[in-house]
């Protein structure tokens, strides 16, 4: 096309352009023409995306296409036609008509990419492009096919502006076609008369841009019988026309699709009113006068032939006690108070009443005035009675004795009853939102989510639990929980009764089953389990335990001359008196009359029990005060069985002691019996020791006797060990060895180690103030004392009593007693040495202490035992021994002393590694105090 283009670098000689001028009525026409066909291609166009074939799209494509680019060719030649030249004008006819082509095809593809299926693949811009060539192309084609007397050349600058002004001016069409939400006829009018412009603004920019030379030679016009204005009018008719009929089509065509949609939505409401049983209804205003369709009929139970069609006709076939709402409904609904949407019941010819729910629109004219009503109804009884059901089982529930939850998947409360509120003292308010957890101890908030799947699986289950209430006492409840799904949701519900009377009497059969109802103590059943129980638990352990049979004597007597309610009495006495004197792992079991079982676990020694056996006979022995006499007098005799000694199973053991309790019945009553003779005379011979250690106590009998304690090398006597001995009336004097352990085993030891300290120094003051030297007095503490008592408050007050120097006392602690609590012995030691007193670790070497324990105490001497002196210098391990322990002392600062030293080898020995005391025979046995005196004065 370019080669038919002749582009003038410079405008010719004003003599040889021909002066040209445009009929402004042809011009207008023009432009007309390009917004008209715009108009109809843009309508015929947005038909495209409502199409579902292609065939369709495909046909509504080609109908646009050729509509705006028809428009645009005959706005293009309408334009030439306006066009007056003072000279022969010949258009030639093939040119001319294949100048259609690229408006067609310009026309068609910027259609056909942005609005082809509803979508747009190129950009506004790119169709912009398309149709702006395209529409360039068909004005300079259609300028080519012109015949004048000269030649066209062209202005290249306007000609480039008027490509340009038609590519802008349609891309502006176009980005205002893609943009519009809602389209509709302005909108569609606005974008023509943007695209006729493009067009008619690029022709006559175009035209501008042209000269009309004159030419040397003048051209011959063909004959014809079309004069321009004649074709001019043929084109703008046709052009109408097509944009007529494309108009035409188009509003055919949309208006069938509305036919259809309306006929397949009355189909869809067809169907769906039929499948639900929906009624649809027509009531006329000015005329009364009711329609009703088929499915009002069946809704209504009524014959066709049966209805009048009248509003009075409908109203009649409601429930009486219905009628007035419904009709209160209607008028409000028509008086434009509210939306008519009510239910109401109906009585069908059988008399079965059915619930028909309503609603209905209201019709009014321009003004306001109502018409008409349509509404629709449908049967609503199965959701009727559903919710009458549930009405009924609610306030079933609320009336219920038992306590209602309904419950979700995280434990939170969604319902209650009023059972429940009056059960945990809490209103609705407080209790629904609030977790089950807040007030049921069985279900804790860390393992909810485990016991709801449990109770899943279960679905049903039943189980006891404890409730809270709000005032914060417990009860306990028996719980039936049960899991629902509703639409995919799960609950569960919880119907819960108060069972505290039910476990008052479970317990008062279970008391009844294994107790004793006379005393309350446990029964025989009761006792042979919890012997099994204890066997198990000490076989496992290692341990020893202890059964006593224990039979009351003179019993008889009291229940004969006084009664059985007398009798009664006495055994309830008993029985306190009884379980005063045991621990609280131990039991005692009334098998029957006047025979009692005692259960002592964990002893360790058959002694305990001996003891226990005392105790409980010496209280018996005691007179009971009785309501129908005082001062009555009885005894009691015991048989005692020890596992493993006397049995590994509850019937051996129970046995044995029976035969014991025989044994001690035979012996005179009134005194206990093991089932080993052996062993009954050892325990006898213990506790009349401790009867005797006690009046020794009471009457002066214990003395204080000393050892020397001497300083290794100058031989000179630098202290003295305070030990207790036992002045006894029957066997002469007793060591320690005699009666300490007793003393330990019975509590003796806390009132002998207090005498022991206070006359040691007593006698140390005395001493003093008859003129001897200042003498160390240690004094031992028993492991009992260091950890009972309070020794340091002890030690200051008998100090501040006696008026002894502090400086010159020493407590002697085994290692034993150090090493049982190791944080109580540090305290304990330092608030002693606070004091001021000396430290000493007596007998170091028999036990498990440790050099790090050592070094963390406020120690001054180290005993070295004697086992560890008596083999020197025979047996080297024990020199070895006492060696290291001598040097271990002194690295850790303290003093060494030796015990037991006898011999003057092992006094020689002793010397050479360095020990700084000792104490043994080799110099005195421990002696009196006035012996001593007389040793000190004398050295």
């Amino acid at each position: 096309m370019l080669n038919m283009l002749r582009f003038l670098s410079a405008p010719p000689d004003v003599n040889l352009i021909y002066v040209d001028s445009y009929n402004p009525t042809w011009v207008t026409v023009s432009v007309l023409l390009a917004i008209i066909s715009s108009y109809a291609a843009l309508k015929a166009s947005s038909r495209i995306e409502h199409q579902s074939d292609t065939a369709s799209k495909l046909t509504w494509t080609l109908i646009s296409t050729f509509i705006l680019g028809v428009g645009i060719w005959s706005m293009h030649f309408i334009g030439m036609l306006a066009l007056s030249l003072p000279c022969n004008i010949h258009y030639d006819p093939f040119i001319t008509l294949m100048s259609m082509l690229p408006s067609l095809l310009a026309s068609g593809v910027s259609l056909g990419v942005v609005w082809h299926h509803g979508t747009r693949s190129l950009p506004p811009w790119g169709a912009s492009l398309l149709l702006g060539t395209g529409i360039g192309i068909m004005h300079y084609t259609g300028m080519a096919a012109m015949r004048l007397d000269g030649f066209v050349g062209y202005n290249p600058y306007l000609f480039t502006l008027s490509i340009i002004v038609a590519i802008a001016l349609s891309y502006f069409a176009l980005r205002v076609k893609v943009q519009e939400v809602n389209p509709n006829t302005r909108h569609h009018l606005l974008i023509a008369v943007i695209l006729g412009s493009a067009v008619s603004g690029m022709h006559y920019t175009a035209m501008s841009a042209a000269y009309f030379v004159r030419g040397p030679i003048s051209i011959e016009i063909p004959p014809t019988d079309l004069t321009s204005n004649t074709l001019a009018i043929l084109i703008a008719l046709t052009t109408i026309f097509l944009a007529l009929t494309g108009l035409v089509l188009v509003a055919v065509s949309s208006n069938r699709e509305v036919t259809k949609q309306l006929r397949d939505n009355e189909q869809r409401l067809k169907i769906a009113t039929d499948s639900g049983q929906v009624g649809i209804w027509d009531f006329d205003l000015q005329s009364n006068a009711l329609i009703w369709d088929e499915t009002m009929f069946n809704l209504y139970r009524a014959r066709k032939e049966d209805f009048s069609g009248a509003y009075d006709a409908w109203l009649t076939r409601l429930h009486p006690e219905d009628m007035a709402a419904a009709e209160a409904a209607l008028q409000d609904a028509i008086a434009g108070r509210r939306e008519f949407a009510t239910e109401f019941r109906i009585i069908g010819p059988d008399g079965e009443v059915h619930y028909i729910k309503g609603h209905a629109h209201v019709i009014r004219d321009k003004t306001g005035k109502p018409l008409r009503l349509i509404g629709t109804n449908w049967d609503n009884s199965a959701h009727a009675m559903i919710q009458q059901q549930l009405k009924f089982a609610h306030a079933a529930i609320n009336k219920s004795r038992s306590s209602f939850f309904w419950i979700n998947s995280k434990g939170k409360v969604i319902d209650i009853n009023d059972c429940t509120c009056q059960n945990l003292g809490y209103n609705r308010e407080e209790l629904i939102g609030q977790y089950i957890w807040c007030f049921d101890q069985n279900f804790p908030a860390e393992s909810w989510p485990k016991q709801w799947a449990e109770q899943k699986q279960a679905v049903t289950r039943t189980f006891d639990s404890l409730h809270r209430h709000k005032d914060g006492n417990v009860f306990p409840v028996e719980i039936t929980a049960n899991c629902i799904d509703v639409d995919g949701v799960e609950y569960c519900f919880f119907f819960t009764h108060d069972i505290t009377d039910r476990k008052a009497a479970d317990a008062q059969i279970k008391q009844l089953a294994f107790h004793d109802p006379l005393t309350q103590l446990p029964n025989r059943r009761l006792l042979e389990e919890r012997l099994k129980h204890s066997i198990n638990v000490e076989r496992r352990e290692g341990k020893q335990l202890a059964l006593l049979m224990l039979d009351l004597d003179h019993f008889k007597a009291v229940n004969d001359s006084l009664g059985h309610q007398a009798g009664d009495e006495l055994l309830q006495q008993v029985a306190v008196r009884i379980t005063e004197r045991l621990r609280e792992v131990d039991i005692v079991a009334r098998l029957g009359g006047d025979e009692f079982t005692i259960l002592l676990e964990d002893i360790s020694q058959p002694e305990d029990a001996a003891r226990v056996a005392d105790e409980i006979i010496t209280c018996l022995t005691k007179p009971f005060n009785l309501s129908q006499c005082d001062h009555i007098q009885i005894g009691a005799s015991i048989g005692i069985s020890l596992y493993p000694l006397h049995g590994s199973n509850p019937d051996i053991l129970m046995d044995h002691a029976d035969a014991a309790l025989y044994q001690a019945k035979d012996a005179g009553r009134g005194c206990f019996a093991y089932f080993s003779e052996e062993l009954t005379l050892a325990a006898q011979e213990r506790i009349a020791l401790e009867i005797r250690l006690r009046r020794a106590i009471e009457q002066n009998e214990l003395r204080v006797f000393y050892q020397p304690q001497m300083d290794i090398l100058s031989g000179r006597i630098v202290g003295a060990e305070a030990l207790v001995r036992w002045q006894d009336p029957i066997n002469g004097l007793l060591s320690p060895i005699h009666f300490i352990p007793v003393a330990e085993e019975s509590g003796l030891i806390m009132g002998i180690g207090e005498w022991v300290l206070r006359e040691t120094c007593r006698q140390g003051r005395q001493w003093m103030d008859a003129g001897l030297p200042p003498i160390t007095l240690a004094v031992n503490v028993s492991p009992h004392q260091f950890r009972r008592s309070n020794l340091s408050q002890l030690v200051a007050t008998v100090l501040a009593e006696t008026n002894f120097p502090v400086h010159l006392l020493e407590l002697e602690i085994t290692e034993t007693g150090l090493m049982e609590n190791q944080g109580h012995a540090s305290a304990i030691l330092n608030s002693l040495r606070t004091q001021g007193l000396r430290l000493a670790i007596d007998d170091f070497g028999t036990g498990y202490s440790s050099l790090a324990a050592l070094k963390h105490f406020p120690l001054d001497v180290l005993k070295i035992d004697k086992s560890f002196i008596d083999e020197i210098p025979f047996n080297k391990d024990d020199m070895e021994i006492a060696a290291t322990i001598i040097s271990m002392g002194h690295t850790l600062g303290f003093k060494v002393l030796a015990e037991g030293v006898e011999t003057a080898e092992q006094l020689a020995f002793l010397r050479e590694h360095g020990c700084d005391t000792y104490q043994g025979f080799i110099k005195s046995c421990p002696i009196p105090a006035e012996e001593f005196v007389e040793l000190v004065q004398y050295q």
